[in-house]
């Protein structure tokens, strides 16, 4: 960890051009982006401190390599790697002054993120037109719809946008029995897992073994086992 005033050039030589359209705003108003080149060219000493300025409180989290920091304190941290703004600022953690934490999707572009929700949506459009080819609404149950929801991933919403092409549509009363069942399967599901969670810990640990070793169900195991 280095103390306030530390530098480490060599680190920011690559990232010093993401922050050079903020020269002009922020640091230099009086000069144009070629006389701030030529200025850091004379004074490379200056671009560390700028860069990590520039990444510590002149950044939003949108932008790309930034921190997302937890507010505009100075010991605020960042949701991703931790490092604070002082810390940024003045190189304590001897890092450079991006995000090394970052996760791709922040440096998604809104385009790239529709096209990716469009081609879901349209895979899970192609299952719902498959599965409403094939079934009944006057014999459909709730119980049905729910196992669509948790097999497919088809809900009866999406259902119904391709049983609009056919001219049919699910009753009111088929949406209320849905949520019904749904809510059961969940809770089912939940004291499932709960139940294995606790048959694993109380179980002999060979016989769990034994039992992950073969493929077994975790719910096989039992104290006896």
């Amino acid at each position: 960890m280095r103390q306030p005033g530390g530098q480490s050039l060599g680190k920011t030589r690559e990232v010093y051009p993401a922050c050079l359209h903020r020269i002009v705003s922020l640091r230099l108003p009086f000069m144009n982006t070629h006389e701030c080149k030529k200025w850091f060219a004379d004074h490379p000493e200056h671009k560390d401190g700028l860069a990590r300025a520039t990444y510590a409180y002149h950044m939003s989290h949108r932008e790309r390599g930034a921190h997302y920091f937890a507010g505009s304190w100075r010991e605020a941290p960042c949701r991703w790697c931790g490092q604070t703004r002082e810390g940024v600022r003045w190189d304590w953690y001897d890092r450079p002054p991006t995000c090394e934490a970052r996760p791709k999707w922040a440096d998604e572009s809104i385009e790239s993120v529709i096209a990716r929700e469009e081609a879901q949506f349209e895979k899970v459009l192609g299952r719902a037109k498959k599965l409403a080819a094939e079934i009944d609404v006057a014999k459909l149950t709730g119980e049905e719809l729910s196992r669509m929801h948790h097999t497919y991933g088809v809900d009866p919403s999406m259902l119904e946008v391709a049983l609009m092409d056919e001219g049919r549509s699910l009753p009111q009363c088929l949406h209320d029995d849905y949520q019904r069942a749904y809510a059961e399967h969940r809770e089912t599901g939940r004291r499932g897992l709960v139940r294995e969670v606790i048959v694993a810990k109380t179980a002999d640990a060979s016989a769990l073994a034994n039992v992950v070793m073969s493929d077994a169900p975790i719910g096989s195991v039992t104290r006896d086992s």
